[in-house]
């Protein structure tokens, strides 16, 4: 834990990316007080660790220079190559069409719109999707369990119909996934896969 003097009016903690407890309190604040405010905050410091410590143990769970992964299995790439002249980028962008892209469009059947799923390689989002009901899905999307695919489909599909974040955005997802509260939480322990080199 770190204690900090600042010149401010609040008390302020945070967690840092390595489960450091950072207090920032003002001069005129007595230790006693800023103690026992941090005894109030126990649980949720807890519940910010433990949320880092699982990003830390899915990070720690990949390993891509001997493995690659599909739907959240990994598989030995000197195994899956076998001989072949294919690269890792050939491998995951066939892999993606032939899980990622028809799965999406078998939940889009719902929709009873035209759709159209495109492959997109973005450094900062999962997926998007515009006013013409075209779907970028980011190709890592095939390294995740397929439950976070699916929450990623079902997000960007529930766009064509609200194209905003607004209750009846949510409450069109939570129709088709009622559980994705559980599911958008989970995949922010993935999120460091989209500016990792998996290639």
């Amino acid at each position: 834990m770190e204690l900090i003097r600042q010149n401010r009016k609040t008390i302020v903690i945070t967690v840092n990316e390595n489960g450091e407890v950072i207090i920032k309190a003002p001069y005129f604040i007595p230790d006693s007080k800023i103690y026992s405010f941090l005894n109030e905050k126990q649980s949720w410091i807890f519940k910010q660790q433990q949320k880092i410590r699982n990003r830390i143990n899915v990070i720690n769970s990949y390993d891509f220079v001997n493995y690659v992964y599909v739907n959240g299995q990994k598989y030995d790439w000197k195994e899956v190559k076998q001989g072949k002249r294919k690269s890792k980028a050939t491998f995951y962008t066939q892999e993606f069409n032939k899980n990622v892209i028809k799965r999406a469009e078998k939940w889009g059947i719902l929709f009873e719109k035209k759709i159209l799923f495109k492959l997109c390689n973005s450094k900062c989002i999962w997926g998007s999707c515009n006013a013409k009901n075209i779907i970028k899905l980011n190709w890592k999307m095939i390294l995740l369990p397929i439950e976070l695919q699916d929450y990623i489909i079902v997000h960007e599909l529930c766009h064509t119909k609200q194209l905003n974040h607004s209750t009846k955005f949510w409450e069109e997802v939570a129709h088709l996934l009622p559980n994705y509260k559980i599911l958008r939480n989970k995949l922010k322990e993935y999120s460091f896969l989209l500016k990792t080199d998996v290639l």
